[in-house]
């Protein structure tokens, strides 16, 4: 069994600090469009504040153009707060991305974790299998003197003939497993007794 995976307390670290920055990002869209909806009542209302000068009456245009410079003044300082809310949108959608750039991170070293897992399981299982294929052999009655453990000797490497009517040994198999080795010296050695 492999060990877990000990970066997964990262991870949900890093989901969180993902999930917040999104928070952050949803937040400052939502004050964004609040601060334009602002400057557009702003625009509406210096739009109605518009003077028609009557002659008559100076100190009423007077009042007038002061109250729509006010209105100017603040649909200047709405305008400042709506750009300061887009940009802060901007910052909020750039550590959102950062942060989902430093759970993708974690998330690859998991993904990387889960295969070498699976990996290891399946060489450890392809070695089970191939320890009972080896140490498992028929009985046939073989020859005294066989094989530890009470087995009989096991088949020897095809001699087949020669095209020329003569007959070789073929050569034996070199690789395999600590038994395998173990047959093949035997049969050399039998095949060193029989020259």
């Amino acid at each position: 069994m492999s060990p877990r995976f000990r970066l997964s307390s990262i991870l949900r670290a890093r989901k969180a600090q993902e999930d917040a920055a999104k928070g952050g990002v949803m937040r400052a869209r939502s004050e964004a469009a609040a601060a334009a909806e602002r400057v557009e009542q702003q625009e509406i209302e210096l739009k109605t504040r518009m003077i028609v000068p009557e002659p008559s009456s100076a100190s009423a245009f007077v009042a007038a153009m002061a109250a729509r410079r006010a209105v100017a003044a603040e649909l200047s300082v709405r305008r400042q707060q709506a750009e300061e809310a887009q940009r802060r949108v901007g910052a909020s959608v750039n550590t959102w991305s950062a942060a989902s750039q430093r759970r993708r991170m974690v998330e690859k070293l998991a993904e990387r974790h889960e295969t070498a897992r699976q990996e290891a399981e399946a060489a450890a299982e392809q070695s089970a299998v191939d320890d009972l294929s080896t140490t498992r052999r028929p009985r046939t009655g073989g020859l005294a003197g066989g094989l530890p453990g009470g087995g009989s000797q096991a088949a020897r490497p095809h001699t087949g003939g020669l095209p020329d009517g003569g007959s070789q040994p073929a050569r034996p198999h070199t690789g395999g497993t600590r038994t395998d080795k173990w047959q093949t010296s035997r049969w050399q050695a039998g095949q060193e007794k029989g020259r």
